[in-house]
């Protein structure tokens, strides 16, 4: 009865300990977001001078604005964002007015208003006619947003340049208001104070107004899990997303115990650039650029230890001393035409690149490391070993080759250096790295050329494999060719 009794309070503990498993995974299954948007006030310029007229003249009885925004250049904006109305900002003190407004709109590939005259209307979309209240406030010194117009239907933006055109038909004379224009904007505007009647006739031409678009973006959400070497989460990992060519703010969030992370993106269409670290591990910076738009799960491993592995060729970097124990350390030393020279270091210095060839697997554990240290560099000949204490990529000029020296690198670039130079001096296809282990005037042993040995005569040209006997320079040592 006991052992009946303990079985189903186990199986009992089992399935709740399930519908929390299960709650846990739907969580994060559930990260594609809905119809969630954040709305934000976006504005190209923040200061502007003072003008009558703009956006619209309130001491007239009929005047017609209009503007059209390089979106893209001008607010950033992004595929599926939502317009929903427009703000203006200016200085009014006469007390609040009411004004009866219609707002226009359309999306164009133009990006600009012609010069002298009003553009057809055929194209454009009644997007708000009603009551607006021009609001009392505002100073010279500090304008404040007094007019705000909320549009009956947001506009889904899709590409292009926005234009609208604003009407006011119910201005009165003397009831004067300044709004802020973009001083040195590249665009114009236009505003005619005739009647409607004769509301063809030649606008007055002025600077572009300072629009302030009321915008509802999509809010998405970026998750995946940050995992060393091994395949473990990483707690306490930081994941940073930075935007790309946008005034969006830097975004971060902490791992969760079991390595997991997920980030709240209010410019939901945006292009980030993720940054990734962690204690005692390395640094992720990576050149990637990814949307958002699609709530994307991006993974990400970050090492605690790098393993050189015995018999191959690696490249090594640390910030402490290397085991000198490990295998043979090599640095660059220069060139000899195609050759790239490397000679053996009997004692490796901390933060300088090498090539080692380990005898055994060297296994390096980073946890009590300093990696906010620069590596150092090695030039020689033209050309540069130069590497770094993360997995990202190494930023170069345009015209640089860049030569991977590890024969298997099992983890990634983290720990490891890159040979660097330019077409005319490292050209990968033709180059033969030689890594010498005694000075270039010692005299190897006799020995014959055996396959496609590639030796060079003692003014450095490169010569055939059946030379004529003689001394001849190969892997780096003098070699003796006999018949």
């Amino acid at each position: 009865m006991n052992a009946m009794f303990l079985t189903r309070r186990f199986i009992a503990a089992a399935f709740s300990l399930l519908l929390v498993a299960l709650g846990h995974i739907t969580a994060r299954a559930n990260d594609t977001s809905g119809d969630e948007y954040a709305t934000t006030y976006v504005c190209k310029q923040k200061t502007g001078e003072l003008q009558a007229s703009v956006p619209l003249n309130t001491s007239a009885g009929y005047s017609k604005m209009e503007a059209v925004y390089e979106c893209y250049a001008d607010f950033s904006l992004c595929q599926g964002d939502r317009i929903g109305g427009l703000a203006f900002s200016g200085v009014n003190t006469g007390g609040a007015q009411q004004r009866h407004l219609e707002v226009w709109m359309e999306q164009t590939p133009s990006s600009g208003v012609p010069s002298g005259r009003f553009t057809s209307m055929d194209y454009l979309s009644k997007v708000f006619d009603g009551e607006c209240t021009v609001n009392s406030g505002g100073s010279s010194g500090q304008p404040e947003r007094i007019l705000e117009i909320v549009f009956d239907t947001p506009i889904v933006w899709q590409s292009g340049n926005l234009r609208f055109t604003i009407i006011c038909n119910d201005g009165r004379p003397g009831d004067e208001v300044l709004f802020c224009n973009a001083y040195g904007g590249r665009d114009c505007s236009f505003v005619s104070a005739a009647d409607a009647a004769s509301a063809s006739s030649k606008p007055e031409r002025t600077a572009m107004p300072l629009t302030t678009f009321i915008v509802s973006t999509p809010v998405r959400y970026v998750s995946g899990t940050v995992s060393d070497e091994q395949g473990k989460g990483i707690g306490g990992a930081t994941v940073q997303l930075t935007p790309w060519l946008t005034t969006s703010p830097v975004l971060s969030a902490e791992t969760d115990g079991d390595g997991y992370y997920r980030i709240r993106v209010e410019a939901g269409n945006g292009e980030f650039s993720p940054t990734v670290w962690a204690p005692g591990h390395t640094r992720l910076e990576s050149p990637e650029r990814f949307t958002v738009k699609d709530n994307p799960v991006k993974d990400y491993t970050i090492y605690g230890s790098v393993t050189y592995p015995a018999g191959k060729r690696s490249t090594i970097i640390l910030p402490t001393e290397p085991d000198a124990t490990a295998g043979r350390y090599y640095t660059l030393t220069g060139r000899d035409g195609t050759r790239i020279l490397f000679n053996r270091v009997m004692q490796p210095q901390a933060n300088m690149p090498y090539v080692l060839f380990a005898d055994r697997d060297y296994h390096v554990s980073l946890q009590d490391m300093d990696l906010s240290i620069e590596p150092g560099m090695t030039h020689a000949g033209g050309l540069t070993l130069a590497g770094r204490y993360a997995n990202g990529s190494i930023v170069v000029t345009t015209n640089t080759v860049l030569m991977q020296l590890d024969e298997a690198s099992q983890t990634g670039e983290a720990m490891h250096a890159l040979l660097l130079g330019d077409y005319t001096v490292l050209d990968p296809e033709y180059c033969e790295l030689v890594f010498s282990d005694e000075v270039l005037s010692s005299v190897a042993a006799p020995a014959s050329v055996t396959g496609h040995a590639v030796l060079y005569d003692l003014q450095g040209r490169r010569v055939g494999t059946q030379p004529r006997p003689g001394l001849y320079i190969r892997n780096g040592r003098k070699h003796v060719v006999s018949r």
